[in-house]
């Protein structure tokens, strides 16, 4: 693998499931997103978005985890769990609906927020990610029941 290479591949997940940057990203659609989006620091235990809040905003785990949680008749529910390479917040900015979980860091993590209409642009140049992303969208909008 060369430099170039290594600085544009993300970190590898524990999990088989395709990861949106591993294999679903060329470089031009990460200069895209490294160019539109914000990339910040979340600390552990920082709600990165909560439950019923309204936003267009697109969040990918860059580096560590988060906690995807939600209101059960009983208290809370975790959801799951997501890390590098992992997008939530997408069913929200992109069905124009309030948040469906809460997003709360694990640990110490590195996140990239993109706005909807950057995000959408995105995915019309890139048609595989695009199949990827909204397939994502329907199955946790079944899981979550919305």
């Amino acid at each position: 693998m060369t430099k170039k290479d290594s600085e544009t591949k993300m970190p590898p997940s524990g999990d088989d499931r395709k990861k949106l940057f591993d294999d679903l990203l060329d470089i031009e659609d990460r200069k895209f997103l490294l160019k539109h989006g914000k990339v910040r620091e979340a600390t552990n235990g920082e709600i990165l978005c909560h439950q019923n809040q309204v936003s267009d905003t697109v969040f990918v785990v860059l580096q560590g985890e988060v906690e995807v949680t939600g209101v059960a008749e009983d208290g809370y529910k975790v959801l799951g769990n997501l890390s590098a390479g992992d997008l939530f917040g997408e069913i929200s900015a992109l069905l124009s609906i309030p948040r469906i979980a809460t997003v709360t860091a694990n640990k110490s993590s590195v996140i990239l927020e993109i706005n909807k209409n950057d995000f959408v642009r995105l995915l019309e140049q890139s048609p595989n990610l695009k199949d990827t992303v909204y397939k994502r969208l329907s199955e946790r909008s079944i899981q979550t029941r919305i």
